[in-house]
């Protein structure tokens, strides 16, 4: 008796060593040195299937589980980030925005009050329908918004069909009764502007009327939404046919868009790759041709990343310059368009854009508007080019960001290199701000519904429910030095350019469609251009820049000061390539 308790006495004594070795907190470290490139991805093991069952289960386990999580947060530094501020003090900084000069709200005013005006689209053997085309075939006589709903229900039916899965939730009769009140305007001649009849898809992670906000999940029951968000009721307003239900990665907790909930949502230009996530079924649906336009959300890149690997446009305005209480993330989450064409991403952002009293951040804004959008040359720009953060990419990559360059000083403007520091750090801060958040979201699910979430939904959340207030602050306080640089940066140029993404579109591995996986460093090193924009809240495009040897899109990224969109929207413009017919497309006007 004596010797077997001693034997539980011993081993319970080793648990607890070993726990306690774990949950140790390493000493803070110091700070790279300012002139260093020192970001890296996150480590970790790729775990999909049975291992990925398995490790959920331990990381859910009382002791154990919070232990194995302080490890493993511990492994990716993000104890660098109170380091950081032990040397570099500053105060938080909760929301990334800053208050616009009289004089420069004045200056916007005046550029809002012109007439808008649409720039030309790269021309080339293949172009995506754009808002304008789908206007003049309604008042033509050529179609009408009734016929081209049809064809857009039979490209969602005939696109699941074959995998695509980029539009989950149809409500096919709400749909035809939209296109229906949108044919009588026109066949009345009192169309409401140049989005009526124009069919437009929506993330599942907004509130439209008759449509469930799933955020990808299926914890929420089957009861449809009774009111229009923001964005819903702006789209709605002026005619657009809102087509719900576009396919994201649950919660928007991941950059792969694989969904085990409702399928994972494919690359129209290789349905054996990825299209990036989390607005994984916006990207593909636009690129796809189902619509030529979609409203995603973007944390760290989810409305970028996806455009670009899917060859089209996307924007990630200021931080609360698109007002809607939609993510998951307050801080981070910015809602935006994605097009097939620079000319609709600019009248998407122009109708969603603009304060909402609900949305108190983005009641500082000056006025939108994009009246410099044609202006075709680019002569005094000045474009800042980090160039060792820019090589970090893949040959075909680096190929199209040079022959960007190359296209921006054929057009006038004035290659100036800049330094971004303390990349990592940055990158941690964000990926701490995001994480706290989504966890906090995801408190009361995570006890009442977790284990019918997704595996990778479950570990992200189980781990970063061990991140402190100390480490949520001290981001916040990273934060304020990030917005500092940016500063410092936009006044040695315009704007900086950068890849969208540091490769083409990964393989979607077939072992992980049932489970999920969780691939550490795939996601952070996708995101390695994304971070800054949601961590500082300043805008951002990615345009489509080429294709790399396997024909797969490459896009580049334009960011720039707080309410520099209609600036960004104009070197898209200019420097936007050509596109390629996907191997999925879909002609729903002709």
């Amino acid at each position: 008796m004596l010797k077997t308790t001693a034997t539980v006495v011993f081993a319970v004594a080793l648990v607890l060593g070993v726990l306690m070795q774990l949950v140790r907190e390493p000493p803070l470290p110091e700070p790279a040195p300012y002139d260093a490139y020192d970001l890296k991805a996150s480590v970790g093991p790729r775990v999909t299937g049975a291992a990925f069952q398995w490790s959920v289960w331990l990381l859910r386990l009382p002791l154990v589980g919070p232990a194995l999580s302080t490890y493993l947060l511990h492994m990716n530094r993000a104890h660098h980030v109170r380091g950081f501020i032990a040397k570099y003090p500053e105060q938080p900084t909760f929301h990334a925005i800053t208050i616009p000069t009289s004089e420069s709200v004045a200056q916007h005013a005046g550029l809002a009050a012109q007439p808008v005006s649409l720039p030309a689209e790269p021309t080339g053997a293949f172009r995506r329908w754009t808002s304008q085309d789908f206007v003049e075939a309604y008042q033509s006589g050529r179609t009408t918004p009734r016929q081209v709903a049809e064809r857009v229900l039979h490209a969602v039916r005939d696109s699941n069909a074959r995998t695509l899965a980029a539009i989950v939730h149809a409500n096919a009769s709400d749909f035809l009764a939209q296109a229906d009140a949108a044919t009588a305007r026109y066949q009345a001649g009192t169309p409401l502007g140049p989005l009526d009849g124009v069919p437009i898809a929506v993330k599942e992670q907004f509130d439209i009327i008759g449509y469930r906000n799933t955020k990808g999940s299926v914890v929420f029951g089957d009861q449809p939404c009774e009111r229009d968000g923001v964005l819903a009721a702006r789209l709605r307003s002026a005619g657009a046919l809102i087509l719900g239900g576009a396919n994201m990665h649950e919660f928007g907790m991941g950059t792969t868009g694989i969904n085990p909930h409702y399928n994972s949502t494919r690359n129209p230009y290789d349905l054996a790759v990825q299209t990036g996530g989390s607005s994984s079924g916006s990207a593909a649906a636009v690129a796809a041709g189902i619509v030529p336009i979609s409203i995603g959300t973007d944390g760290g890149g989810s409305i970028r990343m996806p455009a670009g690997l899917c060859g089209v446009y996307g924007l990630k305005a200021t931080f609360a310059r698109i007002p809607e209480v939609a993510g998951t993330a307050w801080t981070v989450t910015h809602p935006g368009p994605l097009a097939g064409s620079i000319s609709d991403l600019a009248l998407a952002y122009l109708t969603i854009a603009g304060p909402d009293a609900r949305v108190p951040a983005s009641t500082f804004q000056p006025p939108p508007h994009i009246a410099t959008i044609t202006d075709a040359t680019l002569t005094g720009l000045r474009v800042g080019v980090p160039w060792v953060w820019a090589d970090d990419a893949t040959p075909d990559v680096r190929a199209a960001f040079r022959a960007t360059i190359t296209r921006l000083e054929e057009l006038g403007a004035t290659i100036v290199p800049v330094h971004v520091p303390y990349l990592s750090v940055f990158a941690l801060a964000h990926m701490i701000i995001i994480s706290a958040e989504f966890g906090t979201t995801l408190d009361h699910i995570h006890h009442t519904h977790g284990l019918r979430l997704s595996l990778e939904t479950q570990m992200v959340s189980t781990i970063m429910r061990t991140l402190s207030a100390r480490d949520y602050l001290a981001a916040l306080q990273v934060r304020t030095r990030a917005m500092k640089e940016c500063a410092r940066i936009f006044a040695e140029a315009d704007v900086l350019l950068t890849p969208t993404t540091p490769m083409t579109a990964p393989v979607l591995p077939d072992d992980a469609l049932a489970t999920g996986e969780n691939n550490a460093t795939k996601t952070t090193s996708l995101m390695r251009y994304m971070f800054l924009g949601n961590l500082a809240g300043i805008p951002g495009i990615t345009a489509p820049a080429g294709y790399d040897a396997h024909g797969l899109p490459i896009g580049v990224q334009i960011q720039g000061p707080h309410w520099s969109e209609h600036t960004l929207l104009r070197v898209a413009a200019a420097v936007g390539q050509p596109q390629r017919r996907p191997a999925v497309y879909y002609d729903v006007l002709s």
